[in-house]
């Protein structure tokens, strides 16, 4: 990734529609911009649809316009790019059937927060292969997300477990 010393990219892909929970997310790196005031800190949201202007709300109420980008709908090139300049991918949803966003995250061995819903819970081992929190809490979701920030041997380990978890479950041959 070859990152500056504390700078960390956290972001999340899908639609932007209501059954994802958008607001949560940036209430949550609201909370981690506070604790972390000497580090560069940005949350990058790929996608497109109906709530975008929702979350552009929350994001200026919150002031945070200056580190969230709101990245629009990627093409697949795109999409690799957007998930390698991340450090940590967060899947902030009510629910899920089976995210393909996970899968990807995981394809890529990025250490996952994601919300402990149906959908998810059984892609993702808590503690393991990612860190799962209770759907809408951006408190617990902020503390997830400032553990990973502090411990870096705890990002790659989760990284590599959910890659491995990823390879023997999601490849194209299975």
């Amino acid at each position: 990734t070859g990152h500056v010393q504390n700078s960390i990219v956290i972001g999340m892909q899908s639609r932007l529609q209501p059954i994802k929970d958008h607001p949560t997310l940036v209430r949550a790196f609201g909370l981690i911009k506070e604790k972390f005031p000497g580090y560069s800190i940005s949350l990058q949201i790929a996608g497109d649809g109906v709530t975008m202007s929702a979350i552009e709300t929350v994001i200026k109420e919150l002031g945070l316009q200056d580190s969230v980008k709101m990245h629009g709908m990627l093409n697949s090139s795109e999409l690799v790019s957007f998930m390698q300049s991340l450090d940590i991918y967060v899947h902030a949803t009510f629910g899920e059937t089976l995210s393909n966003s996970i899968m990807q995250a995981m394809a890529c061995g990025l250490p996952i927060v994601s919300a402990n819903v149906w959908g998810v819970s059984n892609m993702i081992k808590n503690g393991e292969t990612g860190l799962l929190y209770e759907s809408g809490n951006a408190r617990q979701l902020a503390e997830l997300l400032e553990q990973l920030i502090n411990d870096v041997e705890k990002r790659k380990k989760l990284g590599s477990a959910a890659r491995i978890f990823a390879e023997n479950n999601y490849s194209d041959e299975v």
